[in-house]
């Protein structure tokens, strides 16, 4: 998953300013591509778990927090 990195680079400078309209939207989009990536699972959730990535809505709360990015090993 290398959209990740790009999407967390400059999330602190970013992510405050959005609403919470366009942070669902964002999550939208990964939520379509896990579903791509994984049409044989049906929930969201198994589906994060399967690409070990946390939802992104954490993941930029986290760059947001001052964090210098995202790690695998996050929930």
């Amino acid at each position: 998953m290398q959209i990740l990195p790009t999407v967390t680079h400059t999330a602190p400078a970013w992510y405050p300013f959005t609403t919470s309209g366009q942070q669902e939207d964002l999550e939208k989009i990964q939520k379509l591509a896990l579903r791509i990536i994984f049409p044989e699972l049906e929930r969201y959730y198994e589906q994060l778990a399967a690409a070990d990535i946390p939802t992104l809505c954490y993941v930029l709360k986290v760059c947001r927090q001052g964090d210098s990015g995202y790690r695998a090993s996050d929930p």
